[in-house]
């Protein structure tokens, strides 16, 4: 039985420049493939940010109109004996969420801006100066010339007022801050937005 041997031949495969084109077309295809289903993802995501945003906008441009009051009509300086004044603008709030100015809302229902609350106790102090001046002024009815007394009452009533002026003082800047945070987390909610959709995210 004869045995047919079959030589195989080795073949080197040698890559030109035509292979090399097609591998990088390869390439850059994937990466073009995979950029645009990064772009419709978030496209996608875009669109259901829309309501959002414009609800942040409207938002917005609602707290910036009553900023603007406040500048042009020295709105704090008016309702500082009156918050009730504030009610003028309960239409421009009922827009917003329940949660937003909510010293606002608490302010616009008091008719004297005694019943606001004191954080810093300066309206305790005016009233306990007011007892104290009471009874100095009912001394002074006894005495009418006690110099000493006199200038105790004068004293006393100056106290007062700087007391009172505290007081109003804090319900003004309250009132501000509270306005100017609101503005604040609407406009760094939108530096928070994403910009690109470079580098990809989850």
């Amino acid at each position: 039985m004869r045995v047919i041997s079959a030589a195989v031949q080795k073949v080197d495969v040698v890559h030109d420049w035509m292979d090399w084109v097609q591998l990088l077309f390869g390439i850059l295809g994937g990466l073009a493939l995979w950029f645009a289903y990064r772009a419709q993802k978030d496209a996608t995501r875009a669109r259901k940010d829309i309501p959002t945003e414009r609800r942040r906008q409207f938002e917005l441009e609602i707290l910036r109109g009553l900023l603007d009051d406040l500048d042009e009509e020295q709105i704090l300086h008016k309702v500082e004996f009156t918050p009730s004044r504030l009610q003028r603008y309960q239409h421009r709030l009922a827009p917003l969420p329940d949660s937003a100015l909510p010293f606002w809302r608490q302010a616009m229902t008091m008719d004297w801006y005694d019943s606001l609350p004191d954080d810093h106790g300066f309206r305790a102090r005016q009233k306990e100066l007011s007892v104290t001046r009471f009874a100095v002024v009912k001394q002074l009815g006894n005495d009418p010339n006690n110099a000493e007394l006199k200038a105790e009452a004068d004293r006393q009533a100056a106290e007062i007022s700087v007391a009172a002026a505290q007081f109003a003082s804090s319900i003004r800047g309250r009132l501000l801050d509270e306005l100017l945070s609101a503005i604040r987390e609407r406009v760094e909610a939108d530096a928070g937005q994403p910009r690109s959709w470079w580098p990809p995210r989850s």
